[in-house]
């Protein structure tokens, strides 16, 4: 584990959630290429190759009652057939036998990529479903400046989620 950091989000409830954010590597070189190939080449199998990366740290945490995923705008579901978050969360789930729950909903079809760091921080928007589980865990292959695993995070404990882990393959230094 290379990155963490944590942070408290006060609710409209005003309880204390806690939020970490877990990156396991600095998006470079190998690992940037298995990224790079399953995101933009359509290598899918590599899915699970981030997976088994990232599912020991899940494992780790202890507490996770369901792995979710921070989906990606329509458009690049589209133009790609598949949303990658949602292929490495599947495998995640598989891997470490914890439920995985499509449980958040995408609000605009920005994407991120190639906008600069303040268009970043504004753009994802997401809305969570019903939660059943409390401690969810939400995957995401990149972390950049945090804002779509933060937007995660917030909009499943606007739901109702009492523990939030954000857990990222690589992040961008």
């Amino acid at each position: 584990m290379d990155l963490h950091r944590s942070e408290t989000v006060i609710p409209k409830n005003g309880s204390l959630i806690p939020v970490s954010f877990i990156s396991l590597y600095e998006h470079d070189g190998p690992i940037r290429d298995l990224v790079i190939n399953l995101k933009y080449h359509g290598k899918k199998p590599l899915a699970r190759e981030l997976a088994q990366l990232m599912s020991p740290i899940i494992v780790e945490l202890g507490e996770v009652e369901a792995i979710t995923w921070a989906p990606t705008s329509a458009l690049h579901h589209q133009e790609r057939g598949f949303d990658h978050s949602e292929l490495i969360a599947r495998h995640c789930a598989g891997i470490t036998k914890i439920v995985h729950r499509k449980l958040l909903r995408r609000v605009n079809n920005e994407h991120q990529t190639g906008k600069g760091r303040q268009q970043r921080l504004e753009q994802p928007q997401f809305v969570a479903r019903p939660l059943g589980p409390k401690r969810i865990c939400v995957v995401d292959d990149v972390l950049t400046t945090g804002a779509t695993l933060a937007a995660s995070a917030h909009a499943l404990i606007e739901r109702g989620a009492q523990r939030v882990w954000c857990v990222s393959v690589t992040y961008v230094r």
